[in-house]
């Protein structure tokens, strides 16, 4: 089973800073809704992962 952990940091204006768990890593991602834009706040090079996750933070955001 994959758990997945979505923690929400404090809004700034229109950008939303969100910690994701999934899979045993940490993930440190900013969601600007002006631009419906994720920015990301460590590096990735796994292109595969780095789409999951915009996946997964994106599901969140359209089913909240």
């Amino acid at each position: 089973m994959n758990y997945v952990n979505i923690n929400p940091g404090i809004k700034t204006g229109l950008r939303q800073p969100y910690t994701i768990t999934m899979g045993g890593q940490i993930f440190f991602l900013t969601y600007d809704e002006s631009r419906d834009t994720i920015t990301w706040n460590q590096f990735i090079d796994d292109d595969i992962l780095k789409q999951d996750v915009e996946k997964t933070l994106k599901t969140y955001l359209t089913n909240q």
